[in-house]
């Protein structure tokens, strides 16, 4: 519990920042919120989140958006998964902020990320790191994409995982 604890007080520790983490700090904690909403980066493995209502999937080259306090945990299937968690303070805005959903990471967004590849810790108001954050986030709501959602594990064959396409799920 020191480490959910720890993880709580790192991400809520500046309200007005935006805290870039490039590690897998969530992974195998109890269900936990923080004041800031989360978007979560998958490349190279799955992510799993359970929420009090159902669990989820989140592929490769996906991203989950979880809203400011929203109960969760995460779980994750391989040691090379590269993540990346970026939270925001909350702001007043778009509905979709204020829903949990899964979307494929689009080119856009890839190469935002790419150009911040190196960045880590908090960036404050005033400063041009924030503003293109901040603008990566708006971004988000503005893409149209659908959201994948898949509420069960995919399939287990001999031990290794089976994806399904879009067209499989729905």
């Amino acid at each position: 519990m020191k480490t959910l604890q720890q993880l709580i007080d790192n991400v809520d520790q500046n309200p007005g920042s935006i805290l870039v983490v490039r590690q897998q700090t969530e992974q195998r904690l109890p269900s936990h919120q923080h004041d800031k909403a989360q978007l979560l980066l998958v490349f190279g493995g799955i992510a799993y989140l359970q929420t009090e209502e159902n669990d989820f999937y989140i592929p490769s080259n996906h991203y989950i958006w979880i809203p400011n306090n929203y109960p969760h945990n995460l779980m994750f299937n391989a040691q090379d998964l590269f993540i990346i968690n970026i939270y925001f303070p909350k702001e007043n805005g778009d509905s979709f902020y204020n829903e949990m959903g899964i979307y494929p990471v689009s080119k856009l967004l890839y190469e935002m990320l790419s150009f911040s590849e190196t960045w880590h810790g908090d960036y404050y108001e005033g400063s041009w790191e924030y503003e293109f954050l901040r603008t990566l986030r708006n971004v988000l709501s503005k893409e149209n994409l659908k959201s994948f959602r898949s509420s069960s594990p995919p399939p287990m064959i001999s031990g290794s995982m089976l994806l399904l396409t879009d067209s499989e799920v729905n």
